[in-house]
């Protein structure tokens, strides 16, 4: 039976999504499930639940937030099973679903990283394929051209249609919500890249993983749920923006040099002046009062 490390990095989740998430984790068949969650905002409340659903798994109380990346890597700290598997605590899925990705990967050798669909509250299929990122796709997606223009062609083929997501195949990039990698690669490359604090750390290793000559591959007989938004969908919209400009600076820095990064922060003020326009109308929609 092939054994699984689970690690899941709670920050902030509401109880309800978090608890779902554990039980889909007491719940897994089929291999030997260890379990790691690393609490970047760690309570009592947390560590009960956990004591409560797994009381095998592994609870590490962070002193502090310390990102996906840093977490993830204390997760794999001591690491010898077949494979690791990344599970968002806002995510549940099937009892056998591990196990089928994981059989799946033991039999394709070429593959580095794996995922499945992951669909929303309401069945939704959320668009978690991508085109490796560029500076254009980038700066349009902070523009908030998709907002306005959907489907806009400036993007070009960066997100995946929904079709493509209904068939197994090789990708560029894919959503860290439920990603799977096997011991020989996070042998042959490590752990993530702690340069990243929160956003394009899958993306990167992804890209580690292809330019190892690795393959990214997204199978589609195997579903998730994934209530996005549950860590950060509170956070103000500057803030996140501004983890998302760091990330993708060291992004493009480590990959395609330091011209583009110069390029991507000359336009910080623009990206800084939309966000905060962004976050002063949300407040004046919280402050209206609807018209009788």
């Amino acid at each position: 039976m092939l054994s699984v490390r689970a690690i899941t990095i709670p920050y902030k989740n509401d109880v309800s999504t978090l608890t779902a998430c554990l039980k889909s984790l007491a719940a897994t068949t089929g291999v030997e499930l260890s379990v790691v969650i690393v609490d970047n905002a760690p309570t009592d409340e947390n560590r009960a639940l956990v004591a409560s659903i797994l009381p095998k798994a592994t609870y590490s109380a962070s002193p502090y937030n310390l990102g996906f990346a840093k977490a993830t890597n204390v997760g794999l700290q001591g690491f010898a099973e077949d494979f690791a598997i990344l599970v968002n605590p806002d995510t549940s899925f099937p009892p056998d679903a591990i196990a089928r990705l994981a059989e799946h990967m033991a039999g394709e050798p070429e593959v580095g990283v794996g995922s499945v669909i992951i669909r929303g509250e309401n069945g939704e299929i959320q668009m978690s394929l991508r085109k490796f990122p560029t500076l254009r796709n980038q700066i349009v997606t902070l523009l908030k051209i998709p907002h306005i223009w959907k489907n806009t062609p400036l993007l070009g083929d960066y997100i995946a249609t929904e079709a493509e997501h209904l068939i197994t195949h090789d990708v560029d990039s894919i959503m860290g919500a439920f990603m799977m990698v096997p011991r020989r690669v996070i042998e042959m490359i490590g752990g993530l890249d702690e340069g990243y604090f929160i956003w394009f750390e899958e993306v990167d290793y992804c890209k580690m993983i292809v330019d190892a000559g690795l393959k990214v591959r997204h199978y589609a007989d195997i579903e998730v749920r994934h209530v996005k938004g549950q860590s950060f969908g509170r956070v103000r919209t500057l803030k996140k923006q501004r983890w998302i400009r760091m990330s993708f600076t060291h992004y493009l820095e480590k990959h395609h040099g330091p011209a583009a990064a110069f390029i991507w922060r000359a336009w910080f003020p623009i990206f800084t002046i939309l966000a905060w326009g962004s976050d002063v109308i949300v407040e004046l929609k919280g402050k209206l009062k609807p018209t009788i």
